[in-house]
């Protein structure tokens, strides 16, 4: 395997646990206590939620979705054909994964946005797509920032979801997923396809531009800065609509923290072997936390400072785990599912 390959792989498994770091807070909290600063007291909250605001929430699924246009390109020699399929049973496991066990799912909306994407990514102008796609990324940030600002403020905490997923029945809850879940994919033409596909987009420029590359990896910091003092600066100045102008922001230090794992990832073992399994580990994140707060009463309990711990004491015993399992398996159980039924070939009627 190249440097440049572990790299990337390092990279995949760091947005995957990273995004983890965000996503603990919706697996254990109700969605107020990720957004909304002050719904919890106390000095250790306050620097929870700013660290994981400025460090984690948007970059990293900024940067798996850099990283996934990228396979595009790489998986561009299998054929359209085979993506197609590919694509279109990722979003069964998006359907499943969503309504089934958490409707933060964010594979169904992947397999969507890059059908999209796809001729987009296979050829043309390199400036004219990246101009495509820093429009669209621009697109998805100012719609999501006009959302919110129509969105009347909502200062009571939301008890059906408290008690649905509290001390509810897998049915009661599966009922709540039926309207949260699809809630976000009628979002999806709105924002989530311009944002997500212009990063796709980007991430395939990335993947057939190597010079690019090697820009990001020799300004990984100023990249990281350029994300990170304006996304601090619109939360500050701007609190109601901040999340909002963090998504503008976001991309920017998402390609920092690509350009980091391509400066130093090639050595970051233990992280390479996640991102070569990253859809299970993604997968079993969520049936691991909701199996432990769903219907268990533990589920709005905990303060943000110890679902930090938890996600952080989760990461690093799957980091640890995962050089076992591959030194018996060559890819995730997901990923040989996956794997597999893209390979087939239809039956002739």
């Amino acid at each position: 395997m190249t440097s440049r390959l572990a790299a990337i792989d390092s990279a995949r498994g760091l947005a995957i646990f990273g995004i983890l770091l965000v996503n603990i807070q919706s697996f254990g909290q109700l969605e107020a206590y990720r957004y909304d600063r002050l719904a919890e007291p106390g000095a250790l909250s306050q620097l929870v939620w700013w660290c994981n605001v400025l460090l984690a929430d948007g970059k990293f699924i900024s940067l798996l979705s850099v990283l996934f246009g990228m396979g595009l390109v790489w998986l561009a020699k299998a054929g359209n054909a085979y993506q197609h399929r590919r694509l279109r049973w990722l979003a069964l496991f998006g359907l499943a994964h969503g309504f089934l066990v958490w409707d933060g799912d964010i594979l169904l909306l992947y397999a969507l946005t890059a059908s999209v994407m796809l001729p987009y990514t296979q050829g043309g102008e390199p400036k004219k797509r990246l101009l495509l796609s820093l429009f669209l990324v621009l697109l998805g940030a100012l719609v999501f920032i006009g959302l919110l600002s129509l969105t009347p403020p909502n200062p009571e905490p939301d008890t059906q979801a408290l008690a649905v997923f509290a001390q509810g029945s897998y049915l009661e809850q599966l009922q709540y997923r039926l309207h949260s879940f699809g809630y976000t994919l009628l979002s999806w033409p709105l924002f989530i396809l311009p944002m997500v596909g212009g990063l796709m987009l980007l991430g395939a420029l990335l993947a057939q531009q190597p010079h690019w590359l090697a820009g990001l990896r020799n300004r990984w910091l100023w990249w990281c800065l350029g994300g990170l003092v304006p996304s601090a600066l619109a939360l500050m100045l701007d609190p109601a609509l901040g999340h909002g102008w963090l998504l503008l922001f976001a991309p920017i230090q998402a390609l920092g923290y690509l350009g980091l794992a391509l400066r130093f990832g090639s050595g970051w073992t233990a992280l390479q072997g996640a991102g070569r399994i990253a859809l299970s580990h993604y997968l079993l994140q969520s049936l691991v936390m909701t199996g432990f707060f769903y219907g268990t009463g533990l589920f709005g309990q905990w303060p943000r400072a110890a679902l930090l711990a938890l996600a952080l004491g989760y990461s690093l015993l799957a980091l640890a785990l995962t050089p076992l399992y591959l030194r018996r398996f060559s890819q995730g159980p997901f990923e040989w599912l996956w794997r597999r039924l893209a390979h087939r070939q239809a039956t002739p009627g």
